[in-house]
């Protein structure tokens, strides 16, 4: 017999300790859906911008068989997935074979929802949630952004190269033998759960200078962000996370944190000591990673959501995900009234 069992608070989670990552070790979904990310999701960052989990979790035997990880934002009128903001893969997590008793949760998040709109963005074509959506005439359809990538070359990267753009090529071995005339250059990969920290700390005080030259601002850039980053990595299973970076003379010049899951390398967040600029170390760094790539058995370097201009000299296509919405109606006046009550007394309850 499956029940399903709604989960309202932060304190709450811990109920999913162990059988979440046993759940993902059964495979079919990408890092973002990790039991480590969605946890430091919700003891760093989440509560900060107020919002309270709403997840619905399906056991059957006292296993479980599917989790739909979703939040309550804007003052609980909006039900968005979890961890959305930093996040450029969502969807639900589920058993093999586990289809319907996926559906059932998802329709019971829905029906126990009171707030206003239910907006779930950023799925894949082959996301579980979306083929669930997909056959649900409540929501609306549309697409979402396009996240370009790398699809790596069978010869390996020597063969990529062999068909990149020649003078980016050029310019990329230039700038590294300039490189190499101050100190031996490499790649330098952090293994050690303890160098974690000091790696994602030195990656974001870089990213925060160059945001602060913009005058921009980054979630994952705030101390908050800070942790909720090396919090995330240091849960990960063996092999997912993949920090690295590009040294000079034993000195780190540029610094990415990437994921590795189903075949896809995710080039997720980046930064470059502004000192080392006319060395284009981010571009350095990004060559070396996609050499990494191709001799670790990956077939596809994933760029992310994103325009930046950098990504279309790489890429050979791009994944176009999708969004669904479903407004509710609106309530008269006695419900819009007790809606508003609700809404602020739920931090209490």
């Amino acid at each position: 017999m499956v029940t399903y069992e709604l989960i309202e608070t932060p304190a709450d989670l811990s109920a999913l300790s162990d059988a979440w990552p046993e759940l993902s070790r059964q495979g079919g979904h990408t890092p973002f859906q990790e039991w480590s990310w969605h946890r430091a999701w919700w003891e760093h960052l989440g509560p900060g911008l107020g919002q309270t989990p709403f997840f619905m979790t399906a056991w059957e035997g006292g296993r479980l068989r599917a989790v739909v990880p979703l939040a309550a934002a804007k003052e609980g009128s909006v039900l968005q997935w979890s961890a959305a903001e930093v996040s450029d893969y969502c969807d639900l997590v589920q058993a093999e074979g586990a289809g319907d008793v996926a559906a059932t949760a998802m329709d019971k998040a829905f029906s126990r929802f009171r707030g206003d709109a239910v907006r779930l963005r950023q799925l894949r074509p082959e996301s579980r949630a979306l083929a669930i959506l997909a056959g649900n005439k409540r929501f609306s359809r549309a697409g979402d952004v396009a996240c370009p990538h790398l699809v790596l070359h069978a010869a390996g990267y020597a063969g990529w190269a062999g068909t990149a753009n020649r003078k980016d090529m050029a310019d990329a071995n230039r700038l590294r033998r300039r490189l190499g005339e101050i100190g031996d250059v490499g790649l330098t990969e952090v293994a050690e759960a303890s160098a974690v920290a000091p790696f994602v700390g030195a990656l974001v005080a870089d990213k925060r200078e160059w945001l602060d030259r913009r005058g921009a601002g980054n979630l994952l850039c705030s101390k908050a962000g800070e942790r909720f980053l090396a919090d995330a990595v240091r849960g990960m299973p063996a092999g997912m996370a993949h920090p690295a970076a590009l040294t000079c003379g034993g000195q780190g010049i540029a610094r990415y944190l990437s994921f590795v899951g189903n075949g896809r390398y995710h080039y997720y967040l980046g930064s470059w000591n502004y000192a080392w600029k006319r060395f284009a170390p981010g571009r350095l760094l990004m060559l070396d990673l996609i050499r990494w790539a191709h001799e670790n058995g990956c077939r596809e370097f994933d760029l992310l959501r994103g325009e930046e201009a950098y990504k279309d000299s790489v890429a050979t296509g791009a994944t176009v995900l999708s969004r669904f919405e479903r407004q509710a109606p609106p309530p008269g006046p006695v419900a819009s009234l007790l809606r508003r009550v609700h809404r602020r007394l739920r931090p209490a309850l």
